[in-house]
């Protein structure tokens, strides 16, 4: 019985223990994202047990841009926001990206959109875990975004993302540098469906609440 307590003990703290890295691959234009391998499934974001749906994301860059594609497959997809920085992730099925530049745990970008292609931006300052409070500022404002969204008959939702390199350099106190081989961010992925209270991550974290920095995974940049 001890043993088998141990070997639960032991599972548990290797799976919160990894950290998760995707390699982001240079490439020359848009279209080769395509060739950008899938992250794994998203799990329940808390527990990191198995996700009942679909979802994954993958990343690519050039002098320009970062593109982002998520895939979303669900039983049951809701969009109801038609407004920009509305807050669709109390009402919507979305994706979102948090992207911290020099990985303090501090001033990193809150990115969602929701299967419209509506979308809110926001720069989160302080998130309670790194310093006993929260401050965040939903009025700040990428001035060039791309979103692009299709659904198909079966629930299957494709985000296609276009975040401009030398907008997201504007976020304040980021620590931001341009991507370049050996560059690391820290970042998570998320898929919310807020009917079915589902709450989904890349890099899982050890309790309620997607703003804990410190279980970010490892954007890993390439040539």
């Amino acid at each position: 019985m001890r043993f088998s307590l141990y070997l639960i003990l032991l599972f548990s703290i290797h799976c919160f223990s990894q950290t998760k890295d995707y390699n982001v691959k240079r490439i020359s234009n848009q279209t080769e994202i395509l060739d950008a391998p899938y992250s794994s499934n998203f799990t329940i974001h808390n527990t990191a047990d198995s996700n009942t749906n679909l979802a994954k994301f993958k990343m690519a860059y050039d002098s320009v841009n970062i593109y982002i594609e998520f895939i979303v497959q669900d039983s049951l997809i809701e969009s109801h926001q038609t407004k920009r920085d509305s807050k669709i992730f109390n009402t919507d099925d979305c994706v979102e990206i948090f992207l911290d530049f020099d990985g303090d745990g501090k001033n990193y970008l809150e990115f969602g959109a929701n299967p419209n292609g509506v979308f809110y931006d926001y720069h989160i300052i302080c998130p309670k875990p790194v310093c006993g409070k929260w401050d965040s500022n939903p009025d700040f404002n990428l001035n060039s975004v791309s979103v692009k969204t299709t659904i198909s008959g079966d629930s299957l939702v494709k985000y296609n993302i276009i975040l401009k390199i030398s907008e997201l350099q504007s976020l304040p106190n980021s620590g931001f540098t341009f991507p370049q081989k050996g560059t690391i961010w820290k970042a998570n992925f998320f898929n919310i469906n807020p009917s079915r209270k589902a709450y989904n991550s890349w890099s899982p974290t050890k309790s309620f609440g997607f703003h804990q920095p410190e279980f970010f995974g490892r954007l890993i940049f390439e040539d």
